[in-house]
């Protein structure tokens, strides 16, 4: 299940990080927190239980070593675990009513507004994606170092065994079948993140696999470090 939320602010430009996800991951803390979900999500390190991004908006752009946009900001948020996903709902309900504000960069922003999606069920085995925000997978083998879907018997047989491994870990179903990951259209890229890089993959793809296994995809994200802001993705063509 997905929720979109609106942070608004004063329409001038705010310089921000280029390493902005962490301003986005403290408010999903913040968030969590207030939620009562901080220990569950956060206190012990295991599998996230969703998936964000965070779009700076279209007036989004690159000068020098900064970014600068105009709020507002978004929020994508996605989640299988109906705990979370209503907790954090009813949580971001009471902070617009209230005008509880986020820091970001210099400025201070508030909930405008939490858009809930038409949940989507998959009955398919195959689905048409688009990233929302970078799919992220550690190469096992030298952790420092992100695998590319170029790569792809590599890239899919560690995708796939991880994705079942959390699957089983956050439901108690072991899913039947493998994953696969085809890119259609774009790139493997370095991403500034907590003051180094991260490589991920952005752009098109399509995702294969039995429906059980595509929709904890869907519902969790794709890959790994879903709750620091990498791994959602969307459907093309699908009317959500």
């Amino acid at each position: 299940m997905r929720f979109e939320i609106t942070l608004s602010g004063e329409p001038v430009d705010i310089a921000i990080s280029l390493d902005y996800r962490s301003s986005f991951i403290h408010v999903m803390k913040k968030i969590a927190d207030a939620s009562g979900l901080y220990d569950y999500l956060y206190g012990e390190k295991s599998h996230q239980r969703f998936a964000f991004s965070a779009r700076l908006g279209s007036s989004f752009r690159i000068v020098g070593e900064v970014a600068k946009a105009i709020p507002p900001f978004f929020i994508n948020f996605s989640s299988g675990d109906l705990v979370v996903f209503n907790s954090f709902l009813g949580t971001l309900t009471r902070f617009k009513k209230f005008g509880e504000s986020f820091r970001i960069a210099d400025a201070s922003l508030h909930v405008s507004n939490v858009t809930v999606q038409r949940p989507y069920v998959v009955n398919r085995s195959s689905l048409e994606c688009k990233t929302f925000s970078h799919v992220v997978l550690r190469d096992p083998k030298n952790p420092d170092l992100c695998l590319s879907p170029d790569d792809s018997d590599v890239f899919n047989e560690t995708l796939s065994e991880y994705m079942k491994k959390k699957c089983e870990a956050l439901t108690g179903k072991a899913p039947a079948g493998d994953l696969t990951m085809t890119p259609v259209e774009g790139k493997f890229e370095l991403i500034r993140h907590y003051g180094g890089f991260i490589g991920g993959f952005r752009g098109f793809f399509t995702l294969s696999g039995s429906p059980d296994l595509l929709q904890f995809a869907y519902d969790f994200g794709l890959g790994q470090r879903t709750g620091q802001g990498f791994g959602l993705f969307s459907l093309v063509g699908a009317s959500l």
